[in-house]
Formats: C-alpha cells, sequence, structure tokens
C-alpha cells in the first residue's frame, strides 16, 4: 500500500462514529463532547448555534441533557450543510 492510501485510511479511521455499547445514550455535555472528540463549551455552542442534536429533560430547573450517538452521526454528516442552507434563506443571502 502506498503512503498517500495509508493517509487517506487513517483519516478516515478519525472520521469514523466512536463504538457506544448498546446503543446507550450520551449523558450530559461531558459524554456528548468525549462522543465528537470536542470541548464542552464547543459542543454547548454547537448546540445553540448548528442544531445540534440534544434533548433536554423536562420539569428541572437547570436541564439535564442527553444526545442519541446515531442522532449525532446523522448531524455531522448532513447536519452543517442543512444549517448553512437556512441560515443563508432567513439573513437572505439566497
Amino acid at each position: 500500500m502506498r503512503w498517500k492510501d495509508a493517509l487517506k485510511y487513517s483519516k478516515m479511521a478519525d472520521l469514523a462514529p466512536k463504538p457506544i455499547p448498546n446503543g446507550k445514550r450520551l449523558d450530559g455535555w461531558k459524554q456528548i463532547a468525549e462522543y465528537l472528540s470536542k470541548d464542552v463549551r464547543t459542543v454547548i455552542r454547537w448546540e445553540k448555534d448548528r442544531n445540534l442534536p440534544v434533548h433536554r429533560i423536562p420539569g428541572e430547573k437547570r436541564s439535564s441533557v442527553y444526545a442519541w450517538p446515531s442522532e449525532i452521526d446523522l448531524w455531522l454528516h448532513g447536519g452543517t450543510s442543512m444549517f448553512t442552507t437556512t441560515a443563508r434563506h432567513t439573513s437572505g443571502l439566497v
């Protein structure tokens, strides 16, 4: 295998979803951030600005959050382009 091919496959491995045993949900900002390999503040900002699919448990003053890995994976592969299109339409750029 060539060096370029090996590099390409190693980059693809970094993009692969991280395995979560039994499809368990990610509870809290810290677990969601670890799944995405990002800082907690970045993930909170993405939820606000880019519609990261995070769910809140109702009835609490400071709502606990959780997310499903499958929803996050879908968002990663298509959510940003959907957000950009919506932002352009609302700002009048299209």
